[in-house]
């Protein structure tokens, strides 16, 4: 079984609603260089039969929908730190905008968003870092970090600048 995370909200969802809330943070955090594609007759959503894609490109980032019209459910993404940073910051706006708690098959409890969580793909994988090691990374680690976010941007673009 795959590992997901979700957030869980009070007021019921729309499709709709949640797509057009996923542009604006698109739009906002991501200066519009991601897309959106709508999986139709989808089995993962038991709601509207229909999953979210996130793209940059032709490349597909991870994918999220309603598993109840209280519960976005979010299956992490499949193609490392750089698309997992995209995960987290829809994730964690989309619990801000509506009030929600965040939780995660892979970890205990939940807990509310973080405004202005993770700005930048570098503010992430060194915050990764330092909440795995406790610690500040060493020089040696802030190098192969910065060589990862030069590696990412000349990959995918400058959205993860």
């Amino acid at each position: 079984m795959a590992n997901h995370g979700y957030v869980k909200v009070r007021k019921n969802l729309t499709l709709n609603q949640v797509k057009d809330d996923t542009k604006e943070i698109i739009k906002r955090r991501f200066q519009n260089k991601l897309k959106i594609e709508i999986d139709k007759d989808n089995t993962y959503s038991p709601v509207e039969g229909k999953v979210i894609s996130i793209m940059c490109g032709e490349e597909h980032v991870h994918s999220f929908w309603l598993d109840s019209v209280r519960i976005l459910e979010f299956r992490h993404a499949q193609g490392g730190q750089a698309f997992a940073w995209v995960e987290r910051v829809i994730q964690n706006e989309l619990a801000q905008k509506y009030n929600g708690k965040i939780s995660d098959d892979g970890c205990d409890g939940s807990w509310k968003a973080t405004p202005n969580k993770y700005l930048t793909y570098r503010d992430y994988l060194f915050g990764m870092s330092r909440g795995i090691a406790g610690k500040e990374p060493s020089f040696f680690q802030k190098r192969e970090l910065e060589r990862s976010v030069k590696e990412t941007i000349e990959m995918f673009g400058d959205v993860f600048a």
